[in-house]
Protein backbone atom coordinates (compact mmCIF):
# COMPACT_ATOMS: atom_id res chain seq x y z
CA UNK A 1 0.00 0.00 0.00
CA UNK A 2 2.82 2.39 0.88
CA UNK A 3 4.57 1.60 -2.40
CA UNK A 4 1.39 2.33 -4.37
CA UNK A 5 0.86 5.59 -2.51
CA UNK A 6 4.40 6.61 -3.38
CA UNK A 7 3.65 6.17 -7.09
CA UNK A 8 1.16 9.04 -6.90
CA UNK A 9 4.13 11.39 -6.46
CA UNK A 10 6.48 9.71 -8.93
CA UNK A 11 5.37 11.69 -12.03
CA UNK A 12 6.20 14.96 -10.28
CA UNK A 13 9.43 13.49 -8.92
CA UNK A 14 10.40 12.24 -12.40
CA UNK A 15 9.72 15.66 -13.91
CA UNK A 16 11.91 17.39 -11.33
CA UNK A 17 14.64 14.75 -11.75
CA UNK A 18 14.64 15.16 -15.55
CA UNK A 19 14.86 18.93 -15.17
CA UNK A 20 17.83 18.52 -12.84
CA UNK A 21 19.52 16.23 -15.37
CA UNK A 22 19.09 18.85 -18.12
CA UNK A 23 20.49 21.56 -15.86
CA UNK A 24 23.48 19.35 -15.00
CA UNK A 25 24.27 18.77 -18.68
CA UNK A 26 24.02 22.50 -19.35
CA UNK A 27 26.29 23.19 -16.40
CA UNK A 28 28.91 20.76 -17.73
CA UNK A 29 28.88 22.46 -21.13
CA UNK A 30 29.09 25.93 -19.59
CA UNK A 31 31.85 24.80 -17.23
CA UNK A 32 33.84 23.29 -20.11
CA UNK A 33 33.50 26.52 -22.08
CA UNK A 34 34.57 28.52 -19.02
CA UNK A 35 37.63 26.35 -18.43
CA UNK A 36 38.71 26.73 -22.08
CA UNK A 37 38.12 30.48 -22.17
CA UNK A 38 41.64 31.37 -21.11
CA UNK A 39 42.07 35.13 -20.57
CA UNK A 40 38.43 35.72 -21.48
CA UNK A 41 37.49 34.16 -18.14
CA UNK A 42 38.03 37.54 -16.51
CA UNK A 43 34.92 38.82 -18.29
CA UNK A 44 32.85 35.69 -17.65
CA UNK A 45 30.85 34.56 -14.65
CA UNK A 46 31.84 31.14 -13.38
CA UNK A 47 28.95 28.66 -13.86
CA UNK A 48 27.36 27.36 -10.65
CA UNK A 49 26.16 23.76 -10.27
CA UNK A 50 22.36 23.43 -10.30
CA UNK A 51 20.31 22.73 -7.20
CA UNK A 52 19.14 19.11 -6.91
CA UNK A 53 15.42 19.82 -6.43
CA UNK A 54 13.52 16.56 -5.87
CA UNK A 55 10.03 15.67 -4.71
CA UNK A 56 10.75 12.30 -3.05
CA UNK A 57 13.44 12.31 -0.36
CA UNK A 58 14.98 8.95 0.65
CA UNK A 59 14.75 7.90 4.29
CA UNK A 60 18.36 6.68 4.20
CA UNK A 61 19.86 10.15 4.43
CA UNK A 62 22.07 12.11 6.80
CA UNK A 63 20.96 15.25 8.65
CA UNK A 64 23.09 17.51 6.45
CA UNK A 65 21.84 15.73 3.33
CA UNK A 66 18.22 16.24 4.39
CA UNK A 67 18.75 19.96 4.99
CA UNK A 68 20.50 20.25 1.64
CA UNK A 69 17.69 18.50 -0.24
CA UNK A 70 15.04 20.62 1.46
CA UNK A 71 16.97 23.78 0.66
CA UNK A 72 17.42 22.77 -2.99
CA UNK A 73 13.69 21.96 -3.30
CA UNK A 74 12.44 25.22 -1.83
CA UNK A 75 11.79 23.80 1.64
CA UNK A 76 9.34 21.03 0.77
CA UNK A 77 9.53 17.30 0.11
CA UNK A 78 7.93 13.88 0.62
CA UNK A 79 9.49 10.94 2.44
CA UNK A 80 7.79 7.59 1.86
CA UNK A 81 9.26 4.39 3.32
CA UNK A 82 7.67 0.95 3.65
CA UNK A 83 9.97 -0.03 6.53
CA UNK A 84 10.25 2.09 9.66
CA UNK A 85 13.75 0.70 10.27
CA UNK A 86 15.03 2.80 7.38
CA UNK A 87 14.16 5.99 9.28
CA UNK A 88 14.94 4.84 12.82
CA UNK A 89 18.37 3.56 11.77
CA UNK A 90 19.30 6.99 10.44
CA UNK A 91 17.60 9.10 13.13
CA UNK A 92 19.44 7.27 15.91
CA UNK A 93 22.86 7.31 14.20
CA UNK A 94 25.56 9.86 14.94
CA UNK A 95 25.64 11.18 11.38
CA UNK A 96 21.88 10.93 10.91
CA UNK A 97 20.20 12.29 14.01
CA UNK A 98 17.61 14.39 12.17
CA UNK A 99 14.72 13.86 14.56
CA UNK A 100 14.90 17.57 15.44
CA UNK A 101 14.39 18.41 11.75
CA UNK A 102 11.14 16.42 11.74
CA UNK A 103 9.93 18.25 14.84
CA UNK A 104 10.77 21.64 13.32
CA UNK A 105 9.20 20.74 9.99
CA UNK A 106 5.87 20.07 11.70
CA UNK A 107 5.75 23.74 12.70
CA UNK A 108 7.22 24.93 9.36
CA UNK A 109 10.13 26.35 11.38
CA UNK A 110 13.43 27.65 10.02
CA UNK A 111 16.07 24.93 9.65
CA UNK A 112 19.68 26.05 9.45
CA UNK A 113 23.02 24.26 9.23
CA UNK A 114 26.68 25.31 9.18
CA UNK A 115 29.71 23.12 8.48
CA UNK A 116 33.05 24.66 9.44
CA UNK A 117 35.12 22.34 7.20
CA UNK A 118 34.12 24.01 3.94
CA UNK A 119 32.23 26.94 5.50
CA UNK A 120 28.96 25.65 4.07
CA UNK A 121 25.82 27.33 5.33
CA UNK A 122 22.27 26.20 4.59
CA UNK A 123 19.11 27.89 5.75
CA UNK A 124 15.56 26.77 4.93
CA UNK A 125 13.17 29.54 5.90
CA UNK A 126 9.89 27.63 5.50
CA UNK A 127 9.76 23.83 5.64
CA UNK A 128 6.96 21.60 4.36
CA UNK A 129 8.01 17.99 4.90
CA UNK A 130 5.57 15.06 4.84
CA UNK A 131 6.64 11.63 6.07
CA UNK A 132 4.70 8.41 5.40
CA UNK A 133 6.10 5.26 6.97
CA UNK A 134 4.82 1.81 7.89
CA UNK A 135 6.08 -0.83 10.26
CA UNK A 136 5.25 -3.35 12.96
CA UNK A 137 4.62 -2.44 16.62
CA UNK A 138 8.17 -3.59 17.40
CA UNK A 139 9.51 -0.97 14.97
CA UNK A 140 7.73 1.86 16.81
CA UNK A 141 10.07 1.98 19.82
CA UNK A 142 13.31 2.58 17.83
CA UNK A 143 11.55 5.26 15.77
CA UNK A 144 9.84 7.07 18.65
CA UNK A 145 12.13 6.52 21.62
CA UNK A 146 9.95 8.34 24.14
CA UNK A 147 6.66 10.18 24.35
CA UNK A 148 8.53 13.07 25.94
CA UNK A 149 10.79 14.19 23.07
CA UNK A 150 8.00 15.74 20.98
CA UNK A 151 8.09 13.17 18.17
CA UNK A 152 5.12 11.15 19.40
CA UNK A 153 2.61 14.00 19.48
CA UNK A 154 3.47 15.20 15.96
CA UNK A 155 2.49 11.98 14.18
CA UNK A 156 -0.80 10.52 12.98
CA UNK A 157 -1.21 6.79 13.54
CA UNK A 158 -3.31 4.16 11.82
CA UNK A 159 -3.35 0.51 12.85
CA UNK A 160 -4.10 -2.09 10.22
CA UNK A 161 -6.02 -5.25 11.21
CA UNK A 162 -4.11 -8.50 11.31
CA UNK A 163 -4.46 -10.98 8.45
CA UNK A 164 -6.92 -13.66 9.58
CA UNK A 165 -7.43 -15.64 6.38
CA UNK A 166 -5.54 -16.55 3.25
CA UNK A 167 -6.58 -14.44 0.26
CA UNK A 168 -6.73 -15.68 -3.32
CA UNK A 169 -3.46 -14.59 -4.91
CA UNK A 170 -4.82 -14.54 -8.47
CA UNK A 171 -6.79 -11.74 -10.10
CA UNK A 172 -8.83 -12.63 -13.17
CA UNK A 173 -9.17 -8.93 -14.03
CA UNK A 174 -5.40 -8.69 -14.50
CA UNK A 175 -5.42 -5.16 -13.15
CA UNK A 176 -2.05 -3.43 -12.89
CA UNK A 177 -2.33 -1.34 -9.73
CA UNK A 178 1.09 0.25 -10.24
CA UNK A 179 0.04 1.62 -13.63
CA UNK A 180 -3.28 2.84 -12.27
CA UNK A 181 -1.62 4.77 -9.45
CA UNK A 182 0.95 6.20 -11.84
CA UNK A 183 -1.91 7.31 -14.10
CA UNK A 184 -3.62 9.04 -11.20
CA UNK A 185 -0.29 10.67 -10.40
CA UNK A 186 -0.04 12.00 -13.96
CA UNK A 187 -3.56 13.42 -13.66
CA UNK A 188 -2.70 15.10 -10.36
CA UNK A 189 0.50 16.58 -11.84
CA UNK A 190 -1.56 18.29 -14.56
CA UNK A 191 -4.02 19.53 -11.94
CA UNK A 192 -1.20 20.82 -9.76
CA UNK A 193 0.40 22.69 -12.64
CA UNK A 194 -2.97 24.28 -13.43
CA UNK A 195 -3.45 25.37 -9.82
CA UNK A 196 0.06 26.80 -9.63
CA UNK A 197 -0.55 28.79 -12.82
CA UNK A 198 -3.80 30.31 -11.53
CA UNK A 199 -3.26 30.75 -7.78
CA UNK A 200 -0.37 32.01 -5.69
CA UNK A 201 -1.74 31.82 -2.14
CA UNK A 202 -4.73 29.72 -1.02
CA UNK A 203 -6.02 29.64 2.56
CA UNK A 204 -8.55 27.21 4.02
CA UNK A 205 -11.49 29.13 5.53
CA UNK A 206 -14.12 27.35 7.63
CA UNK A 207 -17.61 28.68 8.24
CA UNK A 208 -18.55 29.75 11.77
CA UNK A 209 -20.61 26.58 12.15
CA UNK A 210 -17.72 24.39 11.03
CA UNK A 211 -15.35 26.16 13.41
CA UNK A 212 -17.72 25.60 16.32
CA UNK A 213 -18.17 21.92 15.53
CA UNK A 214 -14.43 21.45 15.04
CA UNK A 215 -13.62 23.03 18.41
CA UNK A 216 -16.38 21.01 20.09
CA UNK A 217 -15.04 17.66 18.85
CA UNK A 218 -11.36 18.33 19.56
CA UNK A 219 -12.10 19.85 22.98
CA UNK A 220 -13.96 16.68 23.94
CA UNK A 221 -10.94 14.59 23.00
CA UNK A 222 -8.68 16.96 24.95
CA UNK A 223 -10.71 16.61 28.14
CA UNK A 224 -10.97 12.85 27.63
CA UNK A 225 -7.16 12.75 27.44
CA UNK A 226 -6.79 14.89 30.57
CA UNK A 227 -8.88 12.40 32.56
CA UNK A 228 -7.38 9.22 31.10
CA UNK A 229 -3.66 10.10 30.98
CA UNK A 230 -2.11 11.73 34.03
CA UNK A 231 1.26 12.42 32.38
CA UNK A 232 -0.28 14.79 29.83
CA UNK A 233 1.24 13.26 26.70
CA UNK A 234 -2.14 12.75 25.04
CA UNK A 235 -3.22 16.35 25.63
CA UNK A 236 -0.25 17.52 23.57
CA UNK A 237 -1.10 14.88 21.00
CA UNK A 238 -4.72 16.12 20.71
CA UNK A 239 -3.56 19.74 20.36
CA UNK A 240 -1.29 18.80 17.46
CA UNK A 241 -3.86 16.40 16.03
CA UNK A 242 -6.12 19.44 15.57
CA UNK A 243 -3.45 20.97 13.33
CA UNK A 244 -3.14 17.75 11.33
CA UNK A 245 -6.92 17.42 10.92
CA UNK A 246 -7.04 20.94 9.46
CA UNK A 247 -4.22 20.03 7.08
CA UNK A 248 -6.17 16.97 5.95
CA UNK A 249 -9.22 19.18 5.38
CA UNK A 250 -7.08 21.51 3.26
CA UNK A 251 -5.96 18.61 1.06
CA UNK A 252 -9.48 17.20 0.66
CA UNK A 253 -10.91 20.64 -0.10
CA UNK A 254 -8.16 21.38 -2.63
CA UNK A 255 -8.67 18.06 -4.44
CA UNK A 256 -12.42 18.71 -4.52
CA UNK A 257 -11.86 22.24 -5.83
CA UNK A 258 -9.20 21.29 -8.37
CA UNK A 259 -11.57 22.28 -11.18
CA UNK A 260 -11.73 25.82 -9.82
CA UNK A 261 -14.94 25.54 -7.82
CA UNK A 262 -14.71 26.38 -4.14
CA UNK A 263 -11.76 28.76 -4.56
CA UNK A 264 -12.76 32.43 -4.29
CA UNK A 265 -10.84 35.71 -3.90
CA UNK A 266 -10.04 36.53 -0.27
CA UNK A 267 -12.68 38.72 1.36
CA UNK A 268 -10.27 41.61 1.99
CA UNK A 269 -9.01 41.78 -1.61
CA UNK A 270 -10.15 45.04 -3.32
CA UNK A 271 -12.87 44.66 -5.96
CA UNK A 272 -10.61 46.36 -8.52
CA UNK A 273 -8.06 43.55 -8.21
CA UNK A 274 -10.74 40.94 -8.65
CA UNK A 275 -12.09 42.65 -11.78
CA UNK A 276 -8.57 43.06 -13.21
CA UNK A 277 -7.78 39.42 -12.41
CA UNK A 278 -4.78 40.50 -10.32
CA UNK A 279 -5.89 38.84 -7.10
CA UNK A 280 -3.00 37.24 -5.22
CA UNK A 281 -4.81 35.65 -2.27
CA UNK A 282 -7.70 33.20 -2.37
CA UNK A 283 -10.00 31.50 0.14
CA UNK A 284 -10.68 27.76 -0.02
CA UNK A 285 -13.94 26.43 1.37
CA UNK A 286 -14.81 22.85 2.27
CA UNK A 287 -18.24 21.29 1.86
CA UNK A 288 -20.06 20.13 4.98
CA UNK A 289 -19.96 16.55 3.69
CA UNK A 290 -16.17 16.59 3.31
CA UNK A 291 -15.78 18.49 6.57
CA UNK A 292 -17.69 15.86 8.53
CA UNK A 293 -15.90 13.01 6.75
CA UNK A 294 -12.49 14.29 7.84
CA UNK A 295 -13.64 15.32 11.32
CA UNK A 296 -14.98 11.81 11.86
CA UNK A 297 -11.36 10.62 11.75
CA UNK A 298 -10.43 12.66 14.83
CA UNK A 299 -11.52 10.13 17.45
CA UNK A 300 -10.12 7.02 15.68
CA UNK A 301 -6.78 8.82 15.25
CA UNK A 302 -6.86 9.73 18.95
CA UNK A 303 -7.63 6.15 20.00
CA UNK A 304 -4.83 4.80 17.79
CA UNK A 305 -2.39 7.27 19.34
CA UNK A 306 -3.43 6.04 22.81
CA UNK A 307 -2.58 2.48 21.76
CA UNK A 308 0.81 3.58 20.42
CA UNK A 309 1.51 5.46 23.65
CA UNK A 310 1.15 2.21 25.58
CA UNK A 311 4.03 0.74 23.54
CA UNK A 312 6.48 3.51 24.40
CA UNK A 313 8.86 3.42 27.36
CA UNK A 314 8.87 6.16 29.96
CA UNK A 315 12.05 8.14 30.71
CA UNK A 316 10.72 9.35 34.03
CA UNK A 317 12.56 8.20 37.15
CA UNK A 318 9.40 6.60 38.52
CA UNK A 319 6.92 5.36 35.96
CA UNK A 320 3.32 6.04 36.89
CA UNK A 321 1.31 2.87 36.43
CA UNK A 322 -2.07 3.19 34.77
CA UNK A 323 -4.69 2.62 37.47
CA UNK A 324 -8.16 1.12 37.09
CA UNK A 325 -9.79 4.55 36.99
CA UNK A 326 -7.55 5.71 34.11
CA UNK A 327 -8.34 2.48 32.27
CA UNK A 328 -12.03 3.14 32.75
CA UNK A 329 -11.82 6.72 31.48
CA UNK A 330 -9.84 5.56 28.44
CA UNK A 331 -12.55 3.07 27.51
CA UNK A 332 -15.46 5.53 27.87
CA UNK A 333 -16.96 7.10 24.74
CA UNK A 334 -17.31 10.88 24.43
CA UNK A 335 -20.95 10.61 25.62
CA UNK A 336 -22.09 7.86 27.95
CA UNK A 337 -24.71 6.96 30.53
CA UNK A 338 -24.10 6.04 34.16
CA UNK A 339 -25.33 2.53 33.35
CA UNK A 340 -22.68 2.16 30.64
CA UNK A 341 -19.98 3.43 33.02
CA UNK A 342 -21.04 0.95 35.72
CA UNK A 343 -20.84 -1.92 33.21
CA UNK A 344 -17.29 -0.92 32.19
CA UNK A 345 -16.20 -0.28 35.80
CA UNK A 346 -17.24 -3.66 37.21
CA UNK A 347 -14.55 -5.78 35.47
CA UNK A 348 -11.94 -3.30 36.74
CA UNK A 349 -13.04 -3.74 40.35
CA UNK A 350 -14.47 -0.23 40.68
CA UNK A 351 -17.60 -0.07 42.84
CA UNK A 352 -20.59 2.11 42.06
CA UNK A 353 -19.96 4.44 44.99
CA UNK A 354 -16.33 4.98 43.95
CA UNK A 355 -17.42 5.50 40.36
CA UNK A 356 -20.06 8.09 41.29
CA UNK A 357 -17.55 9.95 43.45
CA UNK A 358 -14.98 10.10 40.66
CA UNK A 359 -17.52 11.17 38.05
CA UNK A 360 -18.64 13.97 40.38
CA UNK A 361 -15.03 15.14 40.72
CA UNK A 362 -14.60 15.20 36.95
CA UNK A 363 -17.79 17.26 36.66
CA UNK A 364 -16.59 19.72 39.29
CA UNK A 365 -13.25 20.08 37.48
CA UNK A 366 -15.03 20.83 34.22
CA UNK A 367 -13.78 17.70 32.46
CA UNK A 368 -17.28 16.22 32.30
CA UNK A 369 -20.68 17.81 31.80
CA UNK A 370 -24.19 16.45 32.50
CA UNK A 371 -26.44 17.46 29.56
CA UNK A 372 -29.33 15.45 31.06
CA UNK A 373 -30.11 13.21 34.01
CA UNK A 374 -27.97 10.07 34.09
CA UNK A 375 -25.97 11.16 31.02
CA UNK A 376 -22.38 12.36 31.00
CA UNK A 377 -20.38 13.99 28.20
CA UNK A 378 -16.75 14.98 28.06
CA UNK A 379 -16.46 18.76 28.16
CA UNK A 380 -16.20 20.75 24.94
CA UNK A 381 -15.03 23.89 26.75
CA UNK A 382 -12.76 25.99 24.50
CA UNK A 383 -10.57 28.84 25.70
CA UNK A 384 -11.12 32.05 23.73
CA UNK A 385 -8.04 33.72 22.26
CA UNK A 386 -7.31 37.15 23.63
CA UNK A 387 -6.79 40.06 21.25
Amino acid sequence: VITLARRLAEPLHRKMRDRYGQECRKFERDKAAYDCAGKERANMEMPQPPRMAMCLIPGDITASGLVEMLDDSGGWGLMCEAEADTLSGMINSDFGNWGDILRKAFEHDIISMFRRTNRERREVEHTCLTVLVSGTPAQVKPLIVSAEDGMFSRQLYMQMPAIESFIDQFDDNASDLASRFLGWGEEWLKTLEGLQARYSCIELVLTSGQRGEFNHRLAQLFHHASGAHRQGHMMSSVAREAVNILRMMSVVALVRASDGNGITPATDVPDENVKDDTCTRFDLGITDEDFHAVLALAEPIYRNACDILSLLPSTEAVRQEVGPMEQLISSLPMRFTRKEAVALAAPLGIGEATLDSHLSRLVSRGQLTKPERGVFEFSSRVCVREG
